[in-house]
């Protein structure tokens, strides 16, 4: 689903003014907890796909755009509103490259690729859920919404023009959906691992004003993080 930035950025300061407002939680329970944390970003689908036929000479062409699997950092931070209950928002930066492919069949067979300078940013807010196994180990879950953008950077193989420059649908909203374990350390600190799952609907516009098909997208974020609580 293609997102308009100024239609999503008031939801997200205003549930972040509630989120970290002194009276949001009354909870006896009630605490934040702040994760920085690192892992991988692993998209499971392409982008873009096409197939053109030219009428001339019959020359019959295919072609995709796939994100691949890279490095990524963030943070998230949860309003604790009792035992299980929170809300949580968080952001992902991803150095995530995007692989171009092509093959034609003409006179003869030719296939191309070559990886362009890209990656994905993401901000998601969601219901988080914590269920407490023992006083160290807890159980994480969330579900909620997310803003995905795809950005790319000066590359040589486009003449040093970004893959993105000029293309329409380079930002999604879609489900973010989550699951995790905590390990606690000392009272505050804690070990983090979690997976969290970016659903949307990935549809471009190209610099001729042509609509891509749209593509579901499925990309997993595994992660660790350092957790500290107050």
């Amino acid at each position: 689903m293609r997102a308009s930035c100024g239609v999503w950025l008031p939801l997200v300061l205003t549930g972040l003014g509630f989120f970290f407002s002194p009276g949001a939680a009354t909870a006896q329970d009630e605490s934040l907890e702040i994760v920085a944390h690192t892992g991988v970003y692993k998209p499971n689908a392409d982008l873009w796909a096409w197939a053109t036929v030219d009428p001339n000479t019959g020359t019959f062409g295919v072609g995709s755009l796939t994100q691949k699997t890279g490095l990524a950092v963030g943070a998230r931070a949860t309003r604790w509103f009792g035992e299980t209950l929170g809300f949580e928002a968080d952001f992902t930066y991803a150095f995530s490259d995007v692989e171009w492919s092509s093959a034609t069949i003409g006179n003869g067979l030719s296939f191309a690729t070559a990886d362009l300078n890209a990656g994905v940013w993401a901000i998601g807010t969601a219901m988080a859920f914590r269920f407490p196994l023992n006083d160290v180990v807890a159980l994480r879950a969330k579900l909620g919404a997310s803003l995905l953008h795809h950005f790319s950077s000066s590359d040589p193989d486009l003449n040093g023009s970004g893959l993105w420059e000029g293309i329409g649908g380079t930002t999604d909203i879609g489900a973010i959906l989550g699951a995790g374990v905590r390990f606690g350390v000392t009272e505050r600190l804690g070990i983090r691992f979690d997976i969290q799952d970016y659903l949307y609907s990935a549809k471009f516009e190209d610099r001729l004003g042509q609509d891509s098909d749209s593509e579901l997208q499925n990309d997993f974020l595994f992660s660790i993080g350092l957790s500290v609580v107050r």
